[in-house]
């Protein structure tokens, strides 16, 4: 590693060189110095990581920790030499030049001199350095990383893979709220009555919501507590259920504003007041609304000790009040892995399970519903949540998935497709469960939003071991999947050649029955015919096949019309180069077969040549590497 070090630090005295003379403009600096950065970090990464994954490249595709073992090791030197060597550097480029960039901008606009925008803390390092030396910490690539689909990855393959991941969960934070409902102001439910005996009744001449354009809302509830405090038991069923209405505004609803005023402790206290099953629902309701916004405005209703009151109100013989503290707790857990493990340590989702009690066809439909969505959110998020303390849902979805609702087959669903998605044993216990046969059964569902979950369950249950994806296969699941190949939303299609790739990266058996199916049929035309996530999907289908195929195997994938001709083409199109790497090894594989000169045959009648020696030019090392070693494959027919 000693030669790369000091190629490193040739780059580092050079850089230095660039920096003193670029010191007339010292705001621009940082720019090209974190460019020089990341190039020497990627080249590092490379030098270190290529040598002991070639060789990694040809083992089998699925699930085989040790033929990682050793690469980990040599990557997890490799980190702590690119680190210090990246972190240093880092210091070097931000201290020096940024010196004496704090008293050339003290003089100047915020602008900057040269109309770029001024560092106005020229002695901290930037954003984009600092995400780098993360990023660079990071680098180690795990056992279980270079299994499967990463088999093979360099250092700066999963450096790009994690920053992919990161955006792909700050996507998933801004859409966390798809997780939480709000229950809105519904005209058709009617409140509750002020007894315990007539709950759900109408209470005659309840005046309608009224809100300003203007509102302040902020003078509306401090009048409101004013008016609860007043000791008043009509003025304070009345404020509360105001506080419930504005909370239930559709657009807009002033959370923020009630939560300055003091209303959550007053509306948590209220959780309390059995002597009223109204108060206690109206408060529920408007807490449900507050946990339905921001991480903050969940965090405050879980500071005011709400969570074990919801818990106690689950055990209610009213099924409305079950029903909102349903609502709430889902909404509460739906935030996030950290609000989500805190009720599942308070009983929260056992008490959910328990609400329903042993025969859930007899409780009112909207409760059922509202139990699947809840307990789908008590299992969702990464880390997943401590396998000891879900595996009680199990039985319950199964009593849930005989229900003919779209929304609760959804849920369902998506619960299980949650709890498959971790380690055999998880997948184990699902199968254990009895469920799956059903989940099978919904791939053929009419409905989007019931397949597409049922898919993510069966495609979990693949990525298990030989076993556990002989279940879907001897459940009759390749005909659905097919089904789920030809669907007008591209995520199906995809996730449906996910599945299908999993299956065809296992047995030589399981492999026929994509065979037999006609399934593989199918998977080469949207290698050849669909959008570019599809066909990249489809590529790692058939590169499994190659790698662990028994040559008749090989041999008729071959043989199909449009397997070559896409391969060709999409190392023609030669854009993602991870890809382009797995259909270069499936060539490889290929050519291994009896039948290598008709096959060579039918390549060069295709142009591959053209195509290869432009490969050998790939920024990717291993790319250019396997085109090279093809190319010479061909040497002298293309010389004949």
């Amino acid at each position: 590693a000693e030669p790369e070090a000091e190629a490193l630090a040739a780059a580092v005295s050079d850089l230095k060189v660039k920096e003193e003379a670029a010191q007339s403009s010292p705001a621009k600096v940082s720019e090209p110095a974190e460019d020089k950065i990341k190039e020497a970090a990627k080249a590092e990464a490379k030098e270190v990581s290529d040598g002991p994954k070639k060789s990694a490249a040809n083992e089998t595709t699925k699930n085989e920790d040790g033929a990682a073992g050793s690469a980990a090791k040599v990557c997890e030197s490799a980190e702590e030499k690119i680190k210090g060597v990246v972190k240093e550097k880092a210091k070097e480029v931000s201290e020096e030049p940024k010196k004496e960039a704090a008293t050339s901008n003290s003089a100047t606009s915020e602008d900057g001199p040269s109309g770029s925008p001024a560092k106005k803390n020229p002695k901290t390092p930037s954003k984009e350095t600092d995400a780098l030396v993360q990023s660079v910490e990071a680098l180690v690539i795990s056992p279980r990383l270079q299994t499967y689909k990463h088999l093979g990855k360099t250092l700066e393959d999963a450096v790009l893979m994690r920053l992919e991941q990161e955006k792909k969960d700050r996507h998933q934070r801004r859409l966390s709220d798809t997780n939480k409902r709000r229950h809105v102001n519904e005209e058709e439910k009617p409140a509750l009555a002020l007894d315990n005996t007539a709950l759900g009744s109408k209470i005659p001449g309840e005046a309608a919501l009224v809100v300003k354009d203007d509102e302040d809302f902020t003078e509306r509830f401090k009048n409101i507590v004013t008016r609860i405090n007043s000791g008043n038991q009509e003025a304070i069923l009345a404020g509360v259920r105001e506080i419930r209405k504005l909370l239930s505004i559709e657009s807009r609803p002033p959370i923020s504003e009630a939560i300055q005023a003091g209303i959550v402790p007053m509306l948590t206290q209220f959780l309390d007041s059995d002597d009223s099953v109204t108060l206690q629902f109206e408060s529920a309701w408007a807490l449900t609304n507050v946990a339905s916004g921001t991480s903050d405005h969940t965090r405050t209703v879980i500071n005011a000790g709400a969570i074990p009151k919801f818990v106690k109100l689950l055990q209610s013989d009213q099924s409305d009040l079950r029903e909102q503290a349903i609502w709430a707790l889902g909404n509460i857990s739906g935030d996030g892995p950290e609000f989500r493990d805190l009720i599942i340590r308070e009983g929260g989702l056992q008490g959910i399970i328990a609400s329903l009690g042993p025969r859930p066809r007899d409780l009112r439909i909207t409760l059922v519903r509202q139990a699947a969505w809840a307990i789908g959110n008590a299992l969702r998020g990464k880390p997943p949540p401590p396998r000891a303390g879900t595996q009680i849902v199990l039985p319950t979805l199964c009593e849930l998935i005989k229900f003919d609702d779209e929304e609760i087959l959804a849920d369902v669903c998506w619960a299980v497709s949650h709890f498959s998605d971790g380690p055999e044993a998880a997948i184990q216990a699902v199968i254990d469960s009895g469920i799956v046969p059903d989940i099978v059964a919904l791939l053929k569902h009419p409905k989007l939003p019931v397949h597409t979950p049922a898919l993510r369950v069966v495609g979990n249950i693949a990525t298990g071991n030989s076993f556990q994806t002989d279940v879907i296969l001897k459940l009759n699941a390749l005909p659905g999947i097919q089904e789920l190949l030809r669907s007008a939303k591209t995520k199906v299609r995809k996730e449906a050649c996910w599945t299908v790739s999993n299956i065809t990266a296992g047995e030589r058996s399981q492999i026929q029955c994509v065979i037999d199916s006609g399934t593989l049929v199918e998977i080469v035309r949207m290698f050849n015919e669909d959008v570019a996530d599809v066909r990249k999907e489809a590529a790692w289908a058939l590169a499994n096949l190659t790698d662990g195929g028994s040559p008749e195997q090989i041999r008729y994938l071959v043989e199909l019309n449009g397997c070559l001709p896409g391969i060709v083409k999409f190392l023609a199109a030669n854009e993602d180069q991870r890809v382009v790497n797995v259909c270069l090894s499936a060539l490889k594989n290929i050519l291994r077969d009896d039948q290598e000169e008709e096959y060579k045959e039918a390549l060069l009648e295709l142009d591959i040549t053209e195509h290869l020696e432009a490969l050998t030019e790939s920024p990717k090392r291993e790319v250019a590497s396997l085109a090279e070693e093809l190319l010479e494959n061909f040497g002298d027919e293309d010389d004949s």
